[in-house]
């Protein structure tokens, strides 16, 4: 079984937090981020101001666990895949882990998909976490 929830935080809240608490303008915040992603481990700069929008990512998520829970009792989530530009965050995968005590993977739309060679399947599978929706519904038929 699966179940999916967007969940409006995105990159940008990130950014926004880092450029107010450590004032930076937004693209020098938005290169921090990048550069050092997020640690569980050592108490960054970066990842001190990102702290709020995380706690409110894993309370939206938790609720939606619950959600999920409560319409189909005694299964059992076993994993989270991630989705979104702020899918390969540095990090951040281990850090939901951490948080959350569940796996945590980043979405590969184009898993089951024959690329031709024409097509740079690398920037592809870059693109695939921001463009999941997308490639989701061209598959549609």
């Amino acid at each position: 079984m699966h179940f999916s929830r967007d969940i409006s935080l995105a990159g940008n809240d990130l950014t926004s937090a880092i450029s107010k608490e450590i004032n930076l303008d937004f693209h020098q915040a938005e290169r921090m981020k990048k550069e050092e992603g997020l640690s569980r481990e050592e108490e960054t700069p970066a990842t001190k101001a990102m702290r709020g929008p995380l706690e409110r990512l894993i309370v939206e998520i938790e609720r939606s666990f619950h959600y999920f829970l409560a319409q189909v009792p005694g299964r059992k989530i076993d994993r989270i895949i991630l989705s979104g530009g702020s899918a390969r965050l540095k990090g951040i995968d281990n850090y939901l882990n951490s948080s959350l005590g569940i796996s945590v993977e980043l979405g590969n739309p184009l898993a089951n998909i024959e690329i031709e060679e024409a097509f740079d399947r690398r920037h592809l599978e870059d693109l695939g976490p921001r463009m999941a929706v997308a490639f989701g519904l061209a598959r549609r038929e």
